[in-house]
């Protein structure tokens, strides 16, 4: 059996991680409703998808929260929308569907 205290050391660095990458994503979706997609703006995206490679330490949970985050799927769905989702998006996100984790 898991010890609560086990939890807790597992899981709390993952979800501080996780949070950081995610308010990275709410700036960013902020700026492009704001100011429109800017190159920096892409850069940015393929950024926060590099610290989620499969290389990367707590890379499945990372690549799990941020393919599933409302602001990940509006930052994509802008960027495809105006033809700016390149094929080095394309490689970073197939590399997180291969390696993120099923939610049940």
């Amino acid at each position: 059996m898991v010890a609560l205290n086990d939890i807790k050391r597992v899981m709390t660095p993952r979800m501080q991680v996780c949070e950081h990458l995610i308010e990275s994503m709410e700036k960013l979706i902020n700026r492009i409703n704001r100011y429109g997609i800017q190159s920096d703006s892409i850069d940015e995206l393929e950024h926060v998808l590099d610290q989620c490679r499969r290389d990367t330490e707590y890379a499945a949970v990372k690549a799990t929260r941020i393919l599933n985050s409302d602001e990940y799927i509006a930052i994509k769905e802008k960027l495809q929308g105006e033809n700016k989702w390149n094929i080095r998006l394309k490689q970073l996100e197939d590399e997180l569907l291969d390696i993120k984790l099923d939610i049940l």
